[in-house]
């Protein structure tokens, strides 16, 4: 895992949802949603993302207030508290430019597709899985973020991944799938076609 972007979103509710995803598979790490947009529930879900999933090398934000001390804050106060948590954690924290979403532009479209799909869903809960493990990604040669996360990860860095039932037997199915290099389906909407890697 080299880079992972967060950001937060307001959502109608006037609650803040907040989400990390993983740059090589889309997969979003993990997400909450809370009633204040703070450092501390910044930290806290990256947190739980980390003891699910590992430490990325690098995370990718805009200069929100939770994420980066301004030039001014810095002066009075020191760097942000999320910004000490990464040097803690031996995670480089890398800036987008001011004013230019498109450097987080997979995360800014995971959110654009929630606000035209949202109607389709229950709840947050339901998009996120969907996300990650339902809808084939076009960047992604037809593939879940999920599948190609587990198929990215080295071995070693595997051993606590995955923590529940379900994540196990996607994951054997996956690593299986990459060890034998057999013809894999894809089934989209009324459709199929099969690929094969390698």
């Amino acid at each position: 895992m080299s880079l992972w972007h967060t950001d937060w979103k307001q959502l109608d509710s006037r609650e803040w949802w907040i989400a990390y995803e993983d740059d090589a598979s889309r997969l979003i790490t993990r997400y909450g949603v809370f009633q204040e947009a703070t450092a501390q529930n910044t930290i806290r879900v990256i947190e739980q993302a980390i003891d699910k999933y590992g430490s990325p090398h690098e995370i990718l934000t805009d200069r929100g207030t939770q994420f980066y001390a301004s030039e001014g804050e810095r002066k009075e106060k020191g760097i942000s508290q999320f910004e000490a948590y990464l040097a803690e954690k031996g995670i480089r924290h890398i800036l987008s430019r001011v004013n230019h979403f498109q450097t987080n532009g997979k995360l800014e479209r995971f959110y654009g597709v929630y606000d035209q799909k949202r109607h389709q869903f229950k709840s947050i809960d339901e998009y996120v899985h969907w996300h990650n493990e339902v809808k084939p990604h076009l960047s992604l040669n037809f593939d879940t973020p999920i599948k190609v996360f587990y198929r990215k990860l080295p071995l070693e860095k595997t051993e606590n991944i995955p923590t529940t039932a379900q994540d196990a037997k996607l994951f054997r199915e996956t690593r299986s799938y990459v060890a034998q290099q057999k013809t894999y389906p894809y089934v989209l909407g009324p459709f199929s076609y099969a690929s094969t890697d390698g």
